[in-house]
């Protein structure tokens, strides 16, 4: 059979594309490279020859191995692809979260290892057990795994991570559900390396030795280290050589201490001396060093360095700079900030300052300090200096551009570029030292006053010798400008109210300004509901919600006036008035009323006719005669006071009305002759009738005042209030009561209930009540409706059954209202429980004995005797113990009038209450256990302690449980004194002593000696701080300046002493010891006549009101004033004796009414009435003084009722 041509071509065909791409690739090769020749091996050429003659033979077999070949490649890949993107099972992964460092802390809370899987893999049965199986780490370390979700499981230590440890986390295959599929069953985490850091690397000089100095420093370390090893890896090294050490003392010249856990370590150097050139040491910590967590050690050198002035470079001035501080009345001042090396006292430093106002630098001065003494030079500048006046009579323009110039040339620049002569010239300026906040200070501050341009010249004496006896080596000199003060325009005096019948005129203060641009808004009086409720912030100074949708011009007529001012200098301020009068006339073609003015006062430049916009005050003000008063009462109505503010008499006649969002009054009342009128509850006002003022009109006059608005509600804050929240507003009060509170299952629960109204009237017979019980499974389980009687009160039982649930049961009463269930008005739980007897009893014991006053916690000791009922010991039971810690202080009945003062309290740090579980352990054969309590690391505080045993039945889980208390510290003995009287008020000059006893441990009365006491007086003084802006401000700080000290002691007896109360003030009495240790401290203070001092809640705050007549004014100059208790020195503003009568319960509402109408008819201005308000605060502690003066209450509210809740436009 003849082969067909079709195979016989075939391979020629299958061959043709390979050996038409072979024959391109050969060109572009000759192209590119040139002409190779190869000669290909004999066993090539053979093996060609035989496929070649091969194919030729067997055409047939040769084309069907290639179509075999083809066909076996193309199955190849697609089952390789196949392969690669066939369904694969889920398998979840898992990452492991780095293992953190142990925080330090007194108790040190070990972190978990934490394993987060991508998908749910516990178990559920697993998901609530304390410890699991089937996963483990290696190495091995004490703790256990349990799931925290099923995503994440966690390790938990019972002792600390090793430092640097490779740990592998090997999972059993069992460990997780059949249907999880992990991608691998091991991982590896590894711990944090040790490390160490050196912080709080400083000279250190004592502070009650300045002459001692050392070299500190903190060593924070990620582990603990044994002591010893760590000293051998540090080194105190002089950079330049310097011998700062003491021949005598011999290296390694430092000590070390540690702190927590040995995880803190304080390096404190040998005494230093200065070296006489500045040099630096160099702390050097090298590697090596090994923690006893793992014995990893650490990988690098850590080095520091500290700087070692001279005697000469110890103390200098850094820097010195001028500024404008404002004080607390808002009054810009002049201070010069001058920064030093070495703390020192400011009034010392002072003493060594002085301070010239250079004269103004002259050409020829400058020319003469900054040009040669050659003859071109000068010609040069003659040159310059003619072409200069030729320059500046040619235009305006030129001649302003050259002064400008001119002025910069002109300035001192730099203390070398004042000659003597110039010097010898100036004006000395008198300067004021401003307190620092510390004695001993790095920054201080000096007030000046300069109204004029120009340069300070500032020398520091050399010779003035810092804290440690550091001197200024060399005069220290300065050149710097006077600090110009800001251009300003302010409104004077607080407040939004200006009397109708006065003056109508507004104090304006300005500076550096030659005129003023006022811009009068008058808000039409039929505008006050949007006025109001498009509207936030202070009455005086509302902010609109949207200004750019909505502001005064959509409610109010807008005039412009420009007022020159008489500017004599633009230092000085220049006090201007604004007159009302003619913006208070009705204008003719109708427009706005009266009455309601926004006032912007800002610059104006008279010379480019425009205003200066970022010197600007505004104001909002009511101008009006008619004062409010408005009290909410409990039944959601209101009580509105109507006053006239000239006479302080009550406005009869009046209208007053509660108006709505949309301008519509939705109430209106007339006063009656008393000024007062009442309306009901608007609570229920909804949308457009919401309430948003009450306006009040008499006549043309008319005020308003927001409604239930914050800022207007006055501040109680200052006195102290106490007792039940009156907020229901039904105004009843049920106190609902079991007989016991504890019962057995199958007990009757009998309750009783009593309902009284909180006024104590009307009548409750009929009234009716729901009750209802519901058990310990959140069930209600019964529910009845009663009436009340006449008292009030009802009684009523539940019956439980034997099979009831055990637990907290709880009993409701409510209102019933239109047959429904209203009202809740009281509540109580009763508890039921199984009583089973005990089978064991328990008996605990300290180690240190039952103390009558405290035990030291060192080494102390809980032991427990368990036994069975009759007697026997209970062996081999599980026992657990756990101490409880809170808080405490010193206080015992046989003392009951003594305060003692408790030395380890630190103010700064917080004490909380803990709990210290000390594990479990199995009695011996006597039924005896003993736990150590670790009390030690709480020695740094007083705490009540209370040890807790619970002894467990051998079978079972039933258990009893003792304690022991006792009260903790470490103290030897402590001192507690008694008063004669009350501390808190003592007249000056009044003999006032105290009673000083010291006892021990076992309240003995122990004799102490070598006793010191300090009598401190606190003040407040301004200081100079600066906040992080680099602003400068006036800071009210307390001061403490000791006014006495000597040596006592005192006897097993106790001691009598007699405070100082000769001048008036806060003090504080200090006993300290020979370490110079705190024993006790009491505080008292002294009342009565001196000289004025700074006050820290100084009221600045005056009315706009005009003063009536026998007023104090708040320009008044008063020299003396009235040391009272509660607050700090605040001079009197009126006389503190009651116009109002004494309310009753009965007669809240006219009692309110009456005092409120006394109240203002009695104070001319807001801040008469806010010193006459703080008075009261004052008589909770006189009262308990014998004096025949009658004094008013302590609580305005007990005399008042809530009538002074709202007060006319001020917020005190």
């Amino acid at each position: 059979m003849k082969t067909p041509a079709f195979l016989s071509e075939l391979p020629d065909l299958i061959i043709r594309p390979f050996v038409l791409l072979g024959r391109i690739v050969a060109k572009t090769w000759f192209v590119i490279f040139g002409r190779v020749s190869w000669n290909p091996p004999h066993w090539f050429a053979r093996s060609r020859a035989a496929w070649i003659g091969f194919s030729e033979a067997n055409p047939r077999i040769t084309a069907t191995g290639l179509i075999a070949i083809f066909l076996l490649s193309c199955g190849t890949a697609w089952t390789w692809t196949w392969y690669q993107n066939r369904p694969r099972p889920h398998r979840v992964s898992a990452s492991i979260q780095t293992i953190p460092v142990t925080k330090l802390e007194n108790e040190l809370k070990y972190p978990p290892l934490v394993v987060r899987f991508t998908d749910p893999a516990a178990r559920l049965e697993d998901l609530k057990k304390p410890s699991l199986q089937g996963v483990r780490l290696e190495p091995q370390i004490a703790g256990a795994w349990s799931w925290s979700s099923d995503k994440e499981l966690a390790f938990h230590p019972t002792e600390d991570w090793p430092a640097d440890q490779k740990y592998r986390i090997v999972f059993d295959k069992t460990f997780f559900p059949a249907q999880v599929l992990m991608e691998r069953l091991t991982y590896e985490t590894q711990t944090q390396p040790f490390s160490i850091a050196i912080s709080q690397l400083e000279l250190y000089q004592d502070p009650s030795n300045p002459k001692l100095r050392q070299v500190t420093a903190t060593l924070d370390l990620t582990h603990a280290v044994e002591p010893g090893d760590l000293d051998r890896h540090i080194q105190l090294l002089m950079v330049g050589g310097s011998a700062v050490f003491p021949p005598s003392d011999p290296a390694p010249h430092f000590g070390i201490t540690y702190g927590l856990h040995h995880r803190v370590a304080y390096l404190r150097s040998s005494p230093v001396s200065l070296p006489e050139n500045e040099d630096f040491m160099k702390l050097e910590l090298s590697k090596g060093v090994r923690t006893t967590q793992g014995g990893a050690q650490t990988h690098d050198t850590v080095e520091q360095k500290v700087k070692i002035p001279s005697l000469a470079t110890a103390f200098q001035i850094s820097s010195i700079e001028g500024n404008i501080a404002k004080n607390k009345n808002g009054e810009p001042e002049q201070v010069l900030i001058l920064s030093t090396t070495a703390d020192i006292s400011t009034r010392d430093l002072g003493k060594a300052v002085k301070v010239w106002l250079l004269p103004k630098r002259k050409p020829e001065a400058k020319e003469e300090s900054e040009s040669s003494d050659t003859n071109e030079t000068e010609t040069a500048d003659q040159t310059d200096s003619s072409a200069e006046t030729k320059e500046s009579s040619a235009s305006d323009e030129s001649e302003e551009t050259t002064e400008e110039a001119k002025d910069e040339i002109l300035k001192w620049e730099s203390a070398t570029d004042v000659p003597d002569d110039v010097l010898d010239q100036a004006k000395p300026v008198q300067f004021t030292v401003i307190p620092s906040e510390k004695a001993q200070d790095r920054q201080h501050a000096f007030r000046v006053r300069v109204e004029t341009d120009g340069e300070l010249y500032i020398r520091v004496a050399k010779g003035v010798r810092a804290f440690g006896d550091y001197p200024l080596a060399e005069d220290y000199n300065a050149v710097v400008a006077v600090p110009e003060l800001p251009r300003e325009v302010q409104i004077q005096s607080q407040g939004g109210l200006l009397a109708l019948n006065g003056e109508k005129k507004l104090s304006i203060r300005s500076r550096g300004l030659s005129a003023i641009e006022y811009e009068i808004a008058r808000v039409a009086t039929t505008q006050i509901n949007h006025l109001v409720s498009q509207t936030e912030g202070k009455f005086e100074d509302p902010e609109f919600h949207e200004p750019s949708l909505f502001n005064k011009e959509n409610i109010s007529r807008i005039a412009i006036e420009h007022q020159p001012i008489a500017l004599e200098n633009k230092w000085k301020a220049n006090y201007s008035a604004f007159d009302f009068y003619e913006e208070l006339r009705r204008p003719s073609d109708g427009g706005s009323e009266r009455g309601l003015f926004f006032l912007v006062a800002r610059g104006w430049d008279p010379a480019k006719k425009k205003p200066i916009t970022s010197i600007k005050d505004s104001r909002f003000l009511l101008v009006t005669d008619i004062g409010i008063l408005t009290k909410k009462n409990t039944d959601g109505g209101s009580d509105v006071f109507l006053v006239s503010v000239k006479t302080g008499k009550p406005i009869g006649g009046a209208t007053v009305e509660i108006l709505g969002k949309n301008g519509v009054p939705i109430q209106t009342s007339k006063t009656a002759a008393d000024g007062h009128c009442t309306f009901p509850s608007v609570e229920k006002s909804e949308r457009e009738k919401w309430p948003v003022a009450f306006v009040a009109r008499n006549g043309d006059d008319i005020a308003f005042m927001p409604f239930a608005r914050e800022d207007r509600v006055l501040n109680f804050s200052r006195f102290e209030t106490d007792g039940a929240q009156n907020i229901g507003p039904e105004g009843l009060d049920a106190f609902v009561f079991t007989e016991r509170g504890v019962y057995r299952p199958g007990d009757e629960i009998h309750i009783g209930l009593v309902i009284k109204q909180r006024n104590w009237h009307g009548n409750l017979k009929g009234l009716p009540i729901e009750t209802e019980v519901v058990d310990a499974r959140d069930l209600k389980v019964q529910t009845k409706k009663l009436t009340l009687s006449e008292s009030g009160f009802v009684e009523l039982s539940y019956q439980t059954a034997n099979e009831s649930p055990t637990g907290l049961y709880t009993i409701n009463a409510y209102l019933v209202k239109n047959k429904q269930r209203g009202t809740l008005l009281g509540s109580t739980t009763a508890s039921v429980k199984e009583f089973l007897p005990d089978r064991m009893k328990i008996e605990t014991r300290l180690s240190k004995g039952a103390p009558r006053g405290w035990v030291s916690p060192n080494e102390m000791k809980a032991s427990i005797a368990l036994a069975n009922l009759y007697g026997t010991p209970a062996t081999d039971r599980r026992v657990t113990g756990k101490v409880e810690l809170a808080p405490a202080e010193f206080s015992f009945p046989e003392f009951k009038d003594f305060t003692f003062f408790d030395p380890l309290i630190d103010e700064k740090k917080t004490r909380s209450e803990q709990t210290v579980d000390l594990g479990e352990k199995k009695t011996d054969n006597d039924g005896h256990a003993e736990f150590e309590l670790q009390l030690e690391r709480f020695a740094d505080s007083t705490y009540s302690m209370r040890f807790i045993a619970e002894g467990f039945e051998g079978e079972g889980g039933r258990s009893v449980t003792g304690y022991v208390n006792a009260l903790v510290s470490a103290l030897p003995y402590v001192i507690g004194y008694k008063a004669e009287g009350d501390l808190h008020y003592i007249d000056v000059n009044k003999p006032r002593g105290v009673d000083l006893i010291a006892v021990d441990p076992q309240l003995n009365r122990i004799a102490v000696e070598n006793v010191t006491l300090k009598v401190i007086a606190q003040e407040y003084v301004s200081v100079l701080k600066k906040q992080e802006n680099g602003n400068y401000v006036y800071e009210s700080v307390l001061r403490e300046r000791p006014t006495k000290s000597e040596k006592i002691a005192v006897a097993a007896g106790g001691l009598h002493y007699a405070l100082p109360t000769k001048e008036p003030g806060d003090y504080v009495l200090e006993l300290r010891d020979d370490q110079n240790r705190t024993l006790s401290k009491l505080h008292f203070s002294v009342v009565g006549q001196g000289v004025t001092a700074r006050s820290l809640e100084t009221i600045s705050r005056s009315a706009l009101l005009r003063p009536m007549p026998g007023a104090v004014s708040s320009r008044s100059n008063v020299k003396k004033f009235t040391r009272m208790p509660g607050f700090k020195r605040t001079p009197p503003a009126a006389s503190s004796t009651s116009a109002c009568p004494k309310a009753s319960k009965a007669a809240v509402t006219s009692t309110s009414r009456s005092c409120a109408r006394s109240i203002l008819r009695k104070f001319s201005s807001v801040r008469s009435a806010t010193a006459w308000f703080r008075s009261q605060r004052m008589s909770k502690s006189v009262a308990s003084r014998s004096t025949s003066k009658a004094r008013p209450p302590s609580n305005p509210e007990t005399r008042y009722g809530s009538a002074t809740k709202q007060i006319v436009h001020r917020r005190l």
